[in-house]
């Protein structure tokens, strides 16, 4: 994956994360719900793996461990794993 294709998916995930705020007030019951139920399995995910969903599926969709925290610490969102060890 080249890195036009890598600023695109990031680029998509940090302008929808902002869309619920979007939808019409008739809809809003159901995306808070979602919502909520989004947070608890971030919450779930986090404590086991150290990563939330959208850490998943970032890594899922780019082909390596991805974590958007790690901006925070200065160090790439991406990392490439090693796939007989599964170490970095």
């Amino acid at each position: 994956m080249n890195i036009k294709n890598k600023i695109i998916i990031i680029s998509a995930f940090i302008t929808l994360s902002g869309c619920s705020t979007l939808v019409p007030s008739g809809t809003q019951t159901a995306f808070k719900y979602l919502g909520i139920a989004k947070g608890a399995g971030d919450v779930a995910s986090y404590s086991q793996t150290g990563k939330t969903l959208n850490d998943h599926f970032m890594s899922a969709a780019i082909g390596k461990d991805c974590k958007l925290g790690r901006v925070l610490i200065k160090q790439p969102i991406c990392i490439q794993v090693d796939p007989s060890s599964h170490k970095y």
